[in-house]
């Protein structure tokens, strides 16, 4: 099991992200310190369900369980084979994606952006526009988990996404 000693913020139990538990296989792997940015607790925590060793083709994992790797280098739990519900990994960003609006949309309620600056440093604020405004280009924001690259890797070492069913009553 990992060191892990932040109570702070929204925990979840390890390997939620997995659709299956009981047929998936975890090794103890070293969790790098490297790139990892303090929380607002002055923490340095490799959350649960973060592509390992990094999320690009380079993917071999995911990390079982948040790993705190405030004082450097942690061993920790990675999952290299399961079922994993996508939709339930750690979020690693943000993106946006250019909407196309329709007639009597209205771009405040919708939570839409706009962007400004220039390539390589755009800055995306929430717009204040109630109508939309001929011309301009609006953005809807959508949260990162795990990058294409790292998706195609691990299906390639045998993983399984999947969607966590939606229950109804």
């Amino acid at each position: 099991m990992s060191y892990n000693s932040n109570n702070q913020g929204k925990a979840f139990e390890p390997g939620w992200f997995l659709a299956n538990n009981e047929q998936c296989t975890r090794e103890t792997k070293q969790i790098s310190a490297e790139g990892v940015e303090a929380d607002e607790y002055a923490q340095k925590i490799v959350k649960g369900g973060t592509a390992y060793p990094s999320n690009d083709a380079n993917a071999i994992g995911i990390v079982y369980e948040d790993v705190n790797v405030t004082s450097g280098n942690m061993p920790g739990s990675v999952v290299t084979k399961g079922e994993v519900y996508e939709d339930r990994l750690a979020i690693t960003g943000e993106s946006y994606d250019a909407v196309t609006p329709e007639t009597g949309d209205n771009p405040k309620e919708k939570g839409w952006y706009e962007r400004s600056g220039s390539a390589g440093a755009y800055v995306y604020t929430l717009t204040t526009d109630t109508t939309v405004t001929e011309g301009k280009t609006y953005y809807a924001k959508s949260v990162v988990r795990l990058a294409a690259a790292a998706k195609t890797a691990l299906q390639g070492l045998g993983f399984k996404f999947k969607t966590v069913p939606t229950v109804t009553r």
